[in-house]
C-alpha cells in the first residue's frame, strides 16, 4: 500500500507501453487520413462542414512543421473542431484492453502500480496517491478497474466506486467516462457505434493553446501537486506552457531535503526523461526549480523508461 502521498504527472510516455501514440506518431497517423475520411468524421448535429476544411486541414496541418496536433491546433482554433474529431477518431481504436494485460509487455509500469497499492480491499481506498495527466486515452481508469474487479472479485460498480476515491485529474479532457453510467460514457476502444463515440469523444478534448491557464483541472492539479510529498513525471515531455500550467518554478520551491531539519516540507522526486539528451535533460530541470532550491532534483532525472524509473527510485513508497 502506498502510505506517503504521491501525486504522479504523465504525459504521453505512459501510455505509450499500452498501444497509444506519443504526440509525432499521432501526428503521422492524422497526416495519414485522406481528405475523404477527414470529411466523414462526425460533426454535431444540425453542423455543417464546409467542402474545402478537409483538405485544407490536412494541407495546412502538414505544411505547419508543428510537432504535435495539440501544437498546430493552437495556432490554427479555426481547424480545432475537425482536429480534435481526427484526434478521436484516431485514438478510440488504439484503446485496447488485451494491450493492458500482455504477459510479455514491455515497460508495463501500471501492474508495477498495482503491486505497489496491493493491500486488502477494506484497505485499498487509503493508498494515497493521485494522478494528473495530460492524455486523453482512458487506459489508467480501465486497467485499475479491471484489475480490483479481477483482483478482489468485486463488481463494476463497487470497482467504478474505489475507482472514485483516487483523484485523476485529466487537465486536457479525456476520451469520455468509462463509467456505463456517466451521460459522457464513451467505450473503452469506441464500441460498436464509432461515430457516436467518436463525436461524443472529441467534445470532452482541450487543446493546449485553448484558455486553460484558470480552469478547473489546472487549478487541481496545483493544488495536488502542492500537497505532495512525494512527486513523479512519466513521459512527461516537460513542455514550457504545461509546465508554467501546473506551477512552474515553484514546483521545485518550498521544500528541503530530508536530512537538513530544517523547515518545510520534504519532497521525494523522480521523474522519467527517457530519450532526453543532457542538455535537454537540464532545460527540463531549469523549467521546474531554480539554482536556489532546496534540493537537487536534477539528480533524481533519470533517462529510463517508466518501469525503470519506478524501480530506481523507489518513488511509491509502501508498507
Amino acid at each position: 500500500m502506498i502510505t506517503r502521498r504521491t501525486v504522479m504527472v504523465l504525459g504521453a510516455g505512459a501510455s505509450a507501453p499500452y498501444g497509444l501514440p506519443l504526440g509525432a506518431r499521432l501526428r503521422e497517423l492524422i497526416l495519414g487520413m485522406s481528405a475523404k475520411e477527414v470529411a466523414l468524421l462526425p460533426v454535431g448535429a444540425g453542423v455543417k462542414r464546409e467542402s474545402w476544411v478537409p483538405h485544407h486541414f490536412l494541407d495546412a496541418f502538414k505544411r505547419s512543421q508543428s510537432y504535435s496536433i495539440d501544437s498546430f491546433l493552437s495556432h490554427r482554433p479555426e481547424f480545432q473542431d475537425i482536429g480534435k474529431q481526427a484526434i478521436a477518431r484516431t485514438l478510440l481504436p488504439l484503446e485496447s484492453i488485451e494491450n493492458l494485460h500482455a504477459i510479455d509487455l514491455d515497460d508495463h509500469w501500471y501492474r508495477y502500480l498495482a503491486h505497489a497499492m496491493d493491500t486488502s480491499w477494506e484497505r485499498f481506498c487509503e493508498n494515497d496517491i493521485a494522478f494528473v495527466t495530460f492524455n486523453y486515452d482512458r487506459s489508467l481508469e480501465v486497467f485499475l478497474i479491471d484489475m480490483m474487479r479481477h483482483r478482489f472479485n468485486k463488481s463494476e460498480d463497487e470497482a467504478h466506486a474505489m475507482l472514485s476515491r483516487f483523484p485523476i485529474v485529466h487537465v486536457y479532457g479525456s476520451l469520455g467516462s468509462v463509467d456505463p453510467r456517466a451521460s459522457n460514457f464513451v467505450p473503452y476502444g469506441g464500441g460498436d457505434d464509432v461515430d457516436r463515440s467518436a463525436w461524443l469523444a472529441a467534445s470532452g478534448l482541450r487543446i493546449i493553446g485553448e484558455d486553460r491557464d484558470g480552469c478547473e483541472e489546472f487549478s487541481k492539479a496545483k493544488e495536488l501537486i502542492s500537497k505532495a510529498a512525494a512527486l513523479c513525471f512519466l513521459g512527461f515531455a516537460f513542455d514550457p506552457v504545461n509546465v508554467e500550467r501546473l506551477g512552474g518554478r515553484t514546483i521545485g520551491a518550498g521544500w528541503r531535503p530530508s536530512t537538513d531539519g530544517g523547515s518545510g516540507r520534504v519532497l521525494a522526486f523522480a521523474a522519467s526523461t527517457y530519450g532526453f539528451k543532457d542538455a535537454e535533460q537540464q532545460v527540463a530541470y531549469g523549467r521546474i526549480s531554480t539554482p536556489q532550491s532546496p534540493i537537487d532534483m536534477s539528480g533524481r532525472m533519470m533517462s529510463l523508461k517508466s518501469l525503470d524509473l519506478l524501480r530506481s527510485s523507489q518513488i511509491l513508497q509502501t508498507a
